[in-house]
C-alpha cells in the first residue's frame, strides 16, 4: 500500500514543479521580479551584501536573518544575483516540503490521507503565490514541515530518541530565525508535553522531563549566536529581532485595524528606516536616547497601556483580528496575492484558496473525533499560529504556515467522508457537511475591511514608485494607471502619475492628474499653452517679423522660466536674426548646460560669436564642441577655416588631417572640406 501511494506522490510532485516553473515564467515576463519592493527588496539587497562579503547591516536585527543568509548562499553560486534564481531554489525547497509533508501525514494518519493532502497542496493557490515572492514563507514552511515530521516520528515511535528531540529543537530554532512565530508553537507544545499523563513514544511518563530540556537545548544552541550578536551590535538583549514591541503596538493600540498599518510618523514602510523612525518617535516622546531594545519595550508597554485603559475596544480588536484571519483573502504586508493574480494566470488557475481549505479543515476536526495523538499535535499547531495573528495582527504571511495542519486535516475530512459513507454513518456525514457549509459561509462572508486590505491598488503604486526610483518612467505610468483603476480616489497615485507624465512631456494629461491630486503643476507654460505660444512665435519668425516674434515670446514666457530646449533655441535664433549676437551666444551656452552631451550648442554659440566679431571666443567654443565629440566635423571645419583666415596654415592643415579621418555622411560638409583642402593647397603654393 505504501509503495502504491508513493507512486501517486511522484506525478503530484512533478505537477507541483511544472506549475511553479510556468508561474516563474509569467513572473519574469512582468515587473514583479524586476521591481522588488518593501521587505522583498530589503531581503534581496541584504543577501547581495552578504554574498559580496560585506556582512550584515549594522545594529540588532529588525528582520529575521536566516532568509537573507539563504538567499546569499544562492547568490554566491552565480556571477549575478538574480531574484529569478532564488525563486527556482524556493520551488525546489517547496517540493521538498511537499515530500516531507507526505511522510509526516502518513505517520500521523495513513497513506491515503497523505496522498490527498499532497494533492490539495498542489492545488492551493497561495502556496504557489508565496513560492514566487522573495519572502520568508517558503523557507519557514520547509523548516516547519521537517519540525512536524520529527515530532510525528518522536511521538509515535516505539521509544524516545534523545538525539531526535535535540534535532527537533534545532529545527525549531532555525524556523525562529526565519520568523519568531514558531516560538508560540514551541511554548504550547512543551506545556502540552509536560502536562500529558499517558505514556508517549512507548516510554515512561518521567522521560518527558528529559525530553523537554533536550529539546530546549537544541533551540537555544541555534538562537544563541543571534542573541550574542544583537548584544554586541547595539547592547540590546534581543533573542531574535527588535520588531516584537512595534508589531504588538501596531496590532493592539487604540483604533488598530487588526492588520499592518503605517502610523503617522512612519514616512515609508521600508524596513531599513522603519525601526529607526519608531525609535526616534519613542525618543521624542520620552525625551532621551534609547537602544532598539528599549524602544521595542516602550512600544510594547504602550500597547499594554492602551489595552488596560480601553479593554472593551481591545476585545473588539481581538475579535476583528480573529475574523480577518479565518476569512478568505490574503491580507498583504508586502506584495498582495490579488496583485500577483493580475500578472500571473497560473495563480488564477489554482482552484483551492483559504476560503475553501479552512472550512474543510474545520469540518475535519469534527469528523475525526475522537482525536488521535497526531490530530492533537496539528490542532495545537493551528492554535499557535492563530494566536500569532490574534496577538499581533492578521496577515497572509503570518497565517500561511497553518496550511501544514490545514491540508492534512482537510485531507482527513475528504477521506473520512468517503469512508463514513461506505460504513453507512450517515448522521456523522450530514453533521460534518453541515459544519463545512457553515464555515464556508463564515470564511467567505463579504467584508468591506477585508476587501480594502486585500485590494491590489497599493501594490501597483509601490511598483510604480520603484520604477520611478530606477528612472524607468515609461514602466511607472501603466503601473500608476492600474493603481487608479483599482482605487480611483488614490491621491498619491494621481500625484505620482502626474509627475511621471510631466517628465515624459505629456503635459496635458499630467495637468489633469495634478488637478485630481489637488496639486498645482510645476508651471503654467508646459503643454498646450506653451505649444500655442511657440507656434505663434514661430509663425512670426517664418514671416521674417523677428522683433515681433521676440516681443511675443518675452511677453508670455518669463525670462527665467524652465522651458524645453527647442523653445530656448528658437529664442536664440531670433536674437541672432536681430544681430543681438552676445545675447544669442549666451543663450546657446546656457542651453548647453541642460544638454551637456551635445556639441551642437557650443558650435552654434561659436558661429554667433564670430558674427559678432569675437574670434577668440569663437575658437574657444569650437574647441569645447570638439571636446564633447571629437568627430563633430562642422566644428573642426570652422576651426580650420578660422585658422586659415588669420594665416595659421599649420593649424588649418592639422584640422584638415583630422577631418579626413572622419567619416562624413553629409554631402554639403564633404564639399566644404574639399574646398578647404583646395584653399590650403593654394596658400601653401603661394607661401
Amino acid at each position: 500500500m505504501a509503495s502504491r501511494s508513493i507512486r501517486y506522490l511522484v506525478p503530484i510532485a512533478v505537477a507541483f514543479i511544472l506549475a511553479r516553473l510556468l508561474y516563474l515564467r509569467q513572473l519574469e515576463s512582468g515587473p514583479l521580479l524586476e521591481l522588488l519592493t518593501l521587505d522583498a527588496k530589503y531581503y534581496h539587497d541584504w543577501a547581495v551584501r552578504l554574498a559580496q562579503g560585506l556582512g550584515h547591516p549594522q545594529g540588532p536585527f529588525f528582520l529575521s536573518p536566516l532568509y537573507p543568509l539563504f538567499l546569499s548562499a544562492i547568490y554566491s553560486l552565480f556571477a549575478k544575483p538574480e531574484p529569478a534564481t532564488a525563486v527556482v531554489f524556493q520551488i525546489l525547497l517547496s517540493t521538498g516540503t511537499l515530500i516531507v509533508l507526505y511522510f509526516a501525514v502518513r505517520r500521523l494518519f495513513d497513506n491515503t490521507v497523505a496522498v490527498v493532502t499532497c494533492l490539495l497542496g498542489l492545488l492551493y493557490a497561495p502556496w504557489l503565490y508565496f513560492d514566487g515572492m522573495l519572502l520568508t514563507s517558503s523557507l519557514i514552511l520547509f523548516l516547519n514541515a521537517i519540525f512536524l515530521l520529527i515530532l510525528a516520528v518522536s511521538l509515535c515511535g516505539e521509544k524516545p530518541k534523545m538525539w531526535l528531540w535535540l534535532v527537533a529543537g534545532g529545527v525549531a530554532g532555525l524556523s525562529a530565525l526565519a520568523r519568531p512565530s514558531v516560538l508560540f508553537f514551541v511554548l504550547l507544545f512543551l506545556v502540552w508535553l509536560g502536562a500529558k499523563r499517558e505514556e508517549f513514544s512507548g516510554g515512561k511518563v518521567e522521560l518527558r522531563w528529559l525530553v523537554i530540556p533536550t529539546f530546549l537545548l537544541g533551540t537555544v544552541a541555534i538562537l544563541s549566536p543571534v542573541f550574542v550578536r544583537n548584544i554586541g551590535s547595539g547592547g540590546s538583549f534581543l533573542l531574535t529581532t527588535s520588531s516584537v514591541g512595534i508589531n504588538f503596538y501596531i496590532g493592539n493600540r487604540v483604533g488598530a485595524l487588526g492588520a499592518y498599518e503605517e502610523l503617522p510618523w512612519l514616512e515609508a514602510s521600508d524596513p531599513q528606516t522603519e525601526t529607526q523612525r519608531y525609535r526616534q518617535e519613542a525618543e521624542q516622546r520620552l525625551g532621551r536616547s534609547l537602544t532598539l531594545e528599549q524602544a521595542s519595550r516602550y512600544w510594547m508597554t504602550q500597547g499594554l497601556r492602551d489595552i488596560a485603559h480601553h479593554p472593551g475596544a481591545w476585545l473588539k480588536t481581538l475579535a476583528r483580528k480573529f475574523w480577518l484571519t479565518i476569512q478568505d483573502g490574503e491580507i498583504r504586508t508586502n506584495f498582495s496575492f490579488a496583485a500577483v493574480k493580475n500578472f500571473c494566470p497560473m495563480v488564477r488557475l489554482m482552484p483551492l484558496t483559504w476560503g475553501f481549505l479552512f472550512p474543510l479543515a474545520m469540518a475535519g476536526l469534527f469528523l475525526c473525533r475522537p482525536w488521535s495523538r497526531g490530530m492533537k499535535l496539528l490542532a495545537l499547531y493551528l492554535v499557535a499560529y492563530l494566536l500569532v495573528c490574534v496577538v499581533f495582527f492578521s496577515a497572509s504571511e503570518y497565517r500561511f504556515p497553518m496550511i501544514l495542519a490545514l491540508l492534512p486535516i482537510a485531507g482527513g475530512f475528504l477521506v473520512g467522508i468517503f469512508r463514513a459513507l461506505r460504513e453507512r454513518r450517515f448522521v456523522r456525514v450530514v453533521a460534518a457537511l453541515g459544519i463545512y457549509l457553515i464555515m464556508l459561509i463564515v470564511a467567505n462572508f463579504p467584508s468591506k475591511l477585508r476587501g480594502e486590505l486585500t485590494a491590489p491598488a497599493l501594490d501597483f503604486y509601490n511598483l510604480g514608485c520603484e520604477a520611478v526610483n530606477r528612472d524607468q518612467i515609461g514602466m511607472s505610468i501603466p503601473l500608476f494607471t492600474r493603481a487608479l483603476a483599482e482605487k480611483p480616489d488614490f491621491q498619491e497615485a494621481h500625484l505620482e502619475l502626474a509627475r511621471s507624465l510631466w517628465q515624459v512631456g505629456n503635459f496635458d494629461e499630467a495637468r489633469r492628474e495634478f488637478e485630481e491630486a489637488g496639486m498645482a503643476p510645476p508651471d503654467s507654460l508646459h503643454g498646450t499653452p506653451l505649444n500655442q505660444i511657440v507656434g505663434e512665435a514661430r509663425a512670426l519668425y517664418e514671416e521674417g517679423r523677428y522683433g515681433e516674434a521676440l516681443s511675443f515670446m518675452e511677453g508670455r514666457i518669463p525670462a527665467r522660466s524652465i522651458v524645453p530646449i527647442e523653445v530656448s533655441a528658437l529664442r536664440a535664433d531670433i536674437l541672432e536674426r536681430l544681430q543681438r549676437f552676445d545675447a544669442a551666444a549666451s543663450l546657446y551656452i546656457q542651453i548647453s548646460k541642460y544638454d551637456p552631451g551635445s556639441p551642437e550648442w557650443p558650435y552654434h554659440a561659436a558661429l554667433v560669436a564670430r558674427q559678432g566679431g569675437d574670434s577668440v571666443t569663437c575658437d574657444s567654443l569650437l574647441t569645447t564642441a570638439l571636446g564633447i565629440y571629437p568627430a563633430f566635423a562642422p566644428a573642426r571645419l570652422e576651426l580650420a577655416a578660422n585658422a586659415l583666415s588669420r594665416g595659421d596654415t599649420a593649424t588649418a592643415v592639422s584640422q584638415l588631417t583630422e577631418l579626413r579621418r572622419i567619416r562624413i555622411p553629409v554631402d554639403s560638409i564633404r564639399i566644404r572640406v574639399q574646398d578647404l583642402a583646395k584653399r590650403i593647397a593654394a596658400r601653401e603654393h603661394d607661401e
